[in-house]
């Protein structure tokens, strides 16, 4: 009886040895599993809300069998069209013909540009051209874009506006072009053009894609 004890003690005794040299591990990837499922929770609610204004370089961290995205967020300081602008001018097009002047701003997702209102975008009546002010969205939205990446091309896909108070010739608009979302491949503007009286004339929706050169 005294030996079939003192077998099952020793069987027991080595049991625990086991046990305890294995829990660690379990403890160690449970925990693991946990802390990834947590982030990737984490990372999934939260990258679906980021402020506009940010640049998002998306990479993977792998930790053991579980690989989750995470991001990087790098704040814009400001937005310097500056290059953008210049690139612009050289090549002359619509924008100089219209008489439009980008400006920078310090809020760091949005633009401005100011137009004069005058012979080279009136319509017959000494008004201002609908599509003058829409050409003015889409050239604000896109210096914008440019400023964002000034190592790709951003082009216009999709323009539409409403017009809602008519603007006299000798007048000066200014477009305030506020970025909706930025994408890898498209970027979302929102511009909203007043007169000098600060009144709304028009608010315009761009839609830009971005290219490498």
């Amino acid at each position: 009886m005294l030996s079939i004890i003192a077998t099952k003690l020793r069987y027991f005794s080595q049991n625990i040895k086991l046990f305890h040299s294995f829990f660690p591990f379990f403890i160690h990837n449970y925990n693991q599993k946990e802390q990834n499922i947590n982030a990737q929770r984490h990372v999934r609610s939260w990258g679906d809300n980021i402020p506009s204004g940010t640049c998002v370089n998306e990479y993977i961290t792998s930790t053991g069998f579980f690989r989750i995205f995470a991001f990087r967020l790098e704040k814009i300081k400001d937005m310097d069209i500056e290059h953008a602008k210049k690139m612009a001018e050289q090549r002359g097009g619509l924008s100089e013909t219209l008489g439009m002047e980008f400006l920078s701003t310090d809020d760091p997702d949005t633009c401005m540009a100011r137009m004069k209102v005058d012979s080279r975008n009136i319509q017959p009546f000494g008004f201002l051209s609908g599509g003058a002010s829409l050409a003015l969205a889409e050239n604000v939205a896109g210096i914008g874009s440019m400023a964002l990446c000034p190592d790709r091309i951003a082009v216009g896909i999709n323009v539409s506006g409403s017009h809602v108070q008519a603007v006299r010739e000798g007048d000066t608009v200014t477009a305030l072009a506020r970025l909706r979302h930025k994408g890898q491949t498209l970027h979302e503007w929102q511009v909203d053009i007043t007169n000098s009286r600060g009144s709304l004339i028009s608010t315009v929706h761009v839609t830009n894609y971005v290219l490498a050169r």
